[in-house]
Parts: structure tokens; C-alpha cells; sequence
């Protein structure tokens, strides 16, 4: 099954090169985790800009702004150390560039390429699944009214995680190329992927699983285990890297297989 060698090619990619991984990654996601801890803590330490000051139930002037701001500053962090760490990752497994120092390359104007572009296919993707989530909407809410499906609702939220990250796969070959300093449309990678569409739905279901899962192991350390509640942040710090990882992994091997014409 295609879709099933994409997911386990991307992941035997950072198993077999794990330390190649921890070398072009690792300072980098160190770096971006303890830079939003500590962006966090100075915007807590405020009240006039904390973020968890925000009271939904009393949306005043001042907290909206000062949430905007706060999920502002850390949406900008996380957007450039993510592109810098993914523009090297695509370029290890396409082009076998390897680190040899402790900090990575810097790769300016392909980080920015990459910045712009994912902004681009963020918004793209966004606009999708608006158009998908008015539609789902109307008909939850006929639905509801006709008869009782309020028991389904809490299976839309997986089920638009999987959408956006088959959109996502299907459009963001445009990544990978940037990376490797080459130009290719959006169209152009919807096109490509067209051949592979249900491969890359089942590699979209395996992500999907895989964030969910994740998810319930850093809940579960969080809420069940009051003793090992020291190991929550050390956990949600590994797993999150091993998910993006993985994400990354396939978007990459997407590109070698579909574009480059690669055996998995």
C-alpha cells in the first residue's frame, strides 16, 4: 500500500538517521522551545500583555489586544525557527547535506523563501477549510434539528485535522522545492500529486492518528499521573518533535517520489 510506504519511509528516515536528525535539529528545537518559554513567562510576568489574562467571558479592548499580541509574537517565533529547521531537514534527505557544527547552517534567503511560502499555503489552506467548515456547519445544524446527531460532533475535529493535512500534502510540494532552491507553482503541486491522491489520504489518516495519539500520551502524563508529572514537558518536548519530524519526513519523500521520480 503506497500510502503506507510513504509514512514508513519518512519515519525510517529519522530512525536510521537519528543522529544526523538530533544534529540539524536539535539545536534548533531547543532553541525555539526555550525562546517561547521564556517569551511566555515575560508575557505572564506582565499583566498588562499576559496572554493567560485573557477572560473570553469579558473580551475588552485591552486583553484582546494583549492576547493578539502575545499569539502574535509567538506564532512569528515558531514560523521562522520552524522553516529554518525544515528548509535543513528537506535538504538532508533530498541533497544528503549534513551539519558538522553545533549551531546549523543559516540558510537566510531560503528560510525566508520558505517563511513566505508556507505563509502562502497556511492562508490557502485556511480559506479551504473555512469554505468546508461553513458548509459542515449548515448541514450539523439541519442535521441536529431533525434529529439527535450531537453524539458525531465531537468526531469533526479529527475529521478536519485529516482534511487539512490531506490538503496540505497535496498542495505544499512548493516546500521542499523552495528548499532546494527551485520554483514550483501551487498548481503544479496539486498536479504532481494527483497520481498518488489516495496514497497520500492514507499517509494523511496515519498522521492524523499519530497527532492524536500523541496527544492523548502527553495528556494522560499531565492529568493521570499526578507523580510523574515532572516527565509532562520532557514527553510533549520529544513527541512534538517526533510529529513534526514525521510531517516534514513525508512531505519530503512526497517530493522525491512524485517529482523527482526516487524509489521509496
Amino acid at each position: 500500500m503506497l500510502g503506507w510506504e510513504f509514512f514508513k519511509k519518512s519515519v525510517t528516515q529519522i530512525y536510521y538517521n537519528f543522529g544526523d536528525a538530533v544534529k540539524i535539529t536539535g539545536f534548533i528545537w531547543i532553541s525555539w522551545q526555550l525562546i517561547s518559554i521564556l517569551v511566555s513567562s515575560f508575557l505572564i510576568g506582565k499583566p498588562s500583555i499576559a496572554i493567560y489574562n485573557f477572560d473570553p467571558n469579558n473580551p475588552t479592548a485591552d486583553n484582546v489586544e494583549n492576547f493578539l499580541l502575545a499569539g502574535f509574537i509567538l506564532l512569528t517565533i515558531s514560523a521562522i525557527f520552524f522553516s529554518w529547521l525544515a528548509v535543513l531537514w528537506h535538504r538532508f534527505m533530498l541533497l544528503n547535506e549534513r551539519q558538522t557544527t553545533f549551531i546549523p547552517k543559516w540558510s537566510g534567503r531560503l528560510v525566508w523563501l520558505y517563511l513566505l511560502k508556507s505563509i502562502k499555503v497556511g492562508l490557502i489552506l485556511v480559506i479551504i477549510l473555512f469554505i468546508l467548515g461553513m458548509i459542515a456547519g449548515i448541514i450539523s445544524a439541519i442535521l441536529i434539528v431533525t434529529a439527535d446527531f450531537s453524539s458525531i460532533l465531537p468526531y469533526f475535529a479529527p475529521i478536519f485535522v485529516l482534511l487539512g493535512t490531506y490538503i496540505f500534502l497535496r498542495i505544499a510540494l512548493v516546500l521542499p522545492a523552495v528548499a532546494l532552491g527551485k520554483n514550483m507553482s501551487i498548481k503544479q503541486s496539486w498536479e504532481y500529486t494527483i497520481s498518488a491522491s489516495g496514497a497520500i489520504f492514507i499517509a494523511s489518516i496515519l498522521m492524523t492518528v499519530l497527532g492524536i495519539i500523541s496527544q492523548m500520551i502527553v495528556t494522560f502524563f499531565s492529568t493521570q499521573i499526578a507523580q510523574a508529572a515532572f516527565l509532562y514537558p520532557l514527553i510533549s518536548f520529544f513527541l512534538d518533535w517526533i510529529v513534526i519530524m514525521i510531517g516534514i519526513s513525508i512531505l519530503t519523500t512526497l517530493y522525491g517520489y512524485l517529482v523527482e521520480e526516487r524509489n521509496l
